[in-house]
């Protein structure tokens, strides 16, 4: 009976090309796979350890937005000083897109209720942009718990008007605000809505959204994907951003973390998102003649 049931089985896979041999050949590639990355998250690790004891986290991040090339950013933040119910901490990125690169170099400050089930801070940025000489102020405040979160940042350009390959553009001031909501009963995933404007005396950018839903599979690995428009486009754009952590989350695999609450919100510790990368906007947004440049981004 066992050999007629395995029988039958082989007839209705065979033909949907999933024979014992090709579902275990996936199986030994997945496997293969995961313990590639798994081998070189943990050496990054080790090495991170053991030469940069203050690194907290080492992301590498793309985003794409209809067909343009994707945007590549690399973030790292280091720690300053640390408490049990506070810490000082510093985040710098490199990005390039749209043969521009960008340099972001901040400060945050993170503190924590004694229960830990609230992070609250505060964080200055120095922006620049390397290809134009372009330079920006940047300040923020944040909330983060394990039902919601803000986010509040304003903008101040520093560099004054410049032409750049034949166009006079300006860096721009502004703000945006975020709010995010986890999805019921899905602690792994979460809704944010972002309000923002620009200025500048050659154009304003207004009227600006941005509703995205963001997944945590795994440790490591962060999907979001979304929709984004303001007065500068004629249809909104869809966006897609993929974070993956190299270093250092304290996880030794990167296991999946996707699964059911048996409730739909509860105030739980969030003392492991200290460390979390600061939400904001890291390219410079510039006003060009004629027209509007946006270095749109988290």
């Amino acid at each position: 009976m066992r050999r007629f049931f395995s029988y039958i089985s082989f007839l209705l896979l065979t033909p949907l090309g999933f024979s014992s041999a090709n579902v275990y050949a996936g199986e030994m590639s997945k496997a293969i796979t995961d313990h590639a990355y798994n081998t070189i998250d943990s050496a990054i690790e080790s090495w991170a350890s053991e030469n940069i004891p203050n690194l907290r986290l080492l992301e590498i991040e793309t985003t794409t937005r209809n067909n343009n090339k994707p945007d590549i950013r690399f973030l790292t933040i280091l720690s300053i000083s640390e408490s049990e119910y506070e810490k000082y901490l510093s985040q710098v990125s490199f990005s390039t897109y749209d043969n521009r690169e960008t340099i972001n170099v901040g400060l945050v400050w993170r503190g924590t209720n004694s229960a830990k089930t609230l992070i609250y801070g505060f964080n200055s940025f120095y922006d620049y942009e390397i290809n134009s000489n372009h330079s920006r102020l940047g300040l923020g405040i944040e909330l983060k718990s394990s039902v919601y979160d803000v986010n509040v940042n304003v903008y101040a350009g520093l560099s004054d008007k410049k032409n750049y390959e034949g166009s006079l553009e300006e860096a721009a001031d502004g703000y945006d605000i975020e709010v995010a909501m986890y999805v019921p009963y899905l602690p792994w995933a979460k809704v944010y809505y972002k309000g923002y404007e620009w200025t500048s005396s050659i154009f304003n950018v207004k009227h600006g959204e941005t509703l995205s839903l963001n997944l945590q599979p795994t440790s490591r690995l962060t999907l979001e994907a979304g929709r984004q428009r303001d007065n500068t486009m004629t249809v909104g754009q869809t966006f897609l951003q993929v974070n993956y952590t190299l270093c250092c989350n304290n996880e030794t695999t990167n296991k999946p973390i996707v699964f059911f609450s048996p409730m739909a919100y509860s105030y739980q510790s969030v003392e492991n998102r200290f460390f979390e990368r600061v939400r904001r906007a890291n390219k410079i947004v510039k006003g060009v003649k004629g027209a509007v440049t946006v270095g749109r981004g988290t």
